[in-house]
C-alpha cells in the first residue's frame, strides 16, 4: 500500500507539472486528486500495520530470551548442585569471600 502512495505521489508531481507548464486547472484539480487518494492510501497503510503490531504475540515476545531458571540444587552438573551431592557445600554454604567449610 505504501508502493501504492509513492506511486500516486509521483503521478500528482508530473499532473501538477504539466498542468502548469499549460495553464490547465484541470490538471492541477487532478493533481490535488492525486496527492489526497496518496495521503488517504498511506494512512489506511499506517491503521492497518498499527493493528498488526497489536497482536496477541507481538514480535519483542518472540524474541525474547526465555527466562532462566535456577539451577536446581540436586543437580550434579550445576554449579549450585555441586556440592549438595558431594558434601562439599555448594556457592550458599559459605558467604562471599570466606572458604567452603572443611579448608584451611
Amino acid at each position: 500500500m505504501v508502493l501504492i502512495s509513492f506511486v500516486l505521489v509521483l503521478v500528482a508531481t508530473g499532473v501538477l507539472v504539466l498542468g502548469l507548464l499549460r495553464d490547465g486547472v484541470a490538471l492541477v484539480y487532478l493533481s490535488i486528486a492525486c496527492s489526497v487518494s496518496a495521503g488517504l492510501t498511506l494512512g489506511v497503510a499506517v491503521k492497518l500495520a498499527a493493528r498488526r503490531a497489536v497482536s496477541p504475540v507481538s514480535r519483542d515476545d518472540r524474541d525474547a530470551t526465555p527466562p532462566v531458571q535456577d539451577p536446581s540444587p540436586d543437580d550434579p552438573a550445576s554449579p549450585a548442585g555441586e556440592g549438595a551431592a558431594t558434601g562439599g557445600g555448594g556457592a550458599e554454604a559459605h558467604a562471599e569471600g570466606a572458604p567452603p567449610q572443611g579448608s584451611p
